[in-house]
């Protein structure tokens, strides 16, 4: 019914700058409000799902606070807000799904709290954000990331993954400059391609998890301030260029 959802493209486009949504509301359709001038909006408890581009391009919203029964975000979401600053939810969340490029291009982006039981993010989900930190240790649920999920972020410096997560996208940490910590799932058995490609401020000799079985092409291509690099002993496979311009390790 018109009270449990707004309709895809409902509002898109339109000079609209605030909203009321009906406590009854369960879901946000596809780009419902994509492109509008809303500064602020108040997501009601009980909604459950917002869809692809939903808010998309909403370039005078600044901060959102996620209700705790949400349980989806769709594809670019929140992609291309300029003003957006921050995101958050409590720890008790339900969101379980980010969708793709759900907060890509969002230059401010720099406080993100998506609860603790995500279970999958994805690709390019956080990409172009201002984050300078990301610890999602306690999300313990979390098992599946998209490839390049955190490309083009100028600031961030440390990355914590939860010690269960078993599938890791490429390039997730590709050309970070500032990353200089980061601690991957124990779970997964392959460090894949291009993870650290370029963020050569990496200096930390345990950058591979026990238990990894491959590395992919290119993984730790370019890591010139990286001096010495723990391989264990379970690792069968090392890709093309895996650790080339890694110019400062010792033999």
């Amino acid at each position: 019914s018109p009270a449990d959802a707004i309709p895809a493209f409902a509002f898109m486009g339109t000079h609209l700058t605030q909203v009321t949504l009906p406590s009854t509301l369960t879901s946000i359709e596809e780009a419902g409000f994509a492109g509008t001038a809303v500064s602020h909006i108040t997501l009601v408890e009980g909604l459950q799902h917002i869809g692809d581009y939903a808010f998309s391009a909403c370039n005078e919203l600044q901060a959102v606070e996620l209700p705790a029964s949400l349980l989806t975000i769709g594809n670019g979401a929140w992609a291309h807000c300029a003003a957006l600053q921050s995101v958050t939810a409590t720890s008790q969340a339900a969101l379980r799904v980010v969708g793709q490029r759900a907060f890509l291009d969002c230059p401010q982006l720099a406080e993100l709290h998506l609860g603790n039981a995500i279970e999958s993010v994805g690709t390019k989900a956080l990409a172009g954000t201002a984050l300078t930190t990301l610890d999602w240790s306690a999300c313990t649920r979390l098992i599946e990331l998209g490839d390049y999920m955190l490309v083009g972020n100028n600031v961030l410096e440390q990355v914590t993954f939860p010690a269960n997560l078993a599938n890791m996208g490429r390039a997730t940490m590709l050309y970070l400059p500032a990353l200089n910590a980061v601690r991957l799932g124990s779970k997964g058995e392959e460090v894949p391609a291009y993870t650290f490609a370029g963020s050569n401020m990496l200096t930390q000799s345990n950058l591979i998890p026990n238990d990894t079985k491959q590395i992919g092409d290119y993984a730790l291509y370019n890591l010139d301030h990286t001096v010495r690099i723990i391989l264990p002993s379970t690792v069968t496979y090392i890709g093309t260029r895996a650790m080339a311009g890694t110019t400062a390790l010792q033999k």
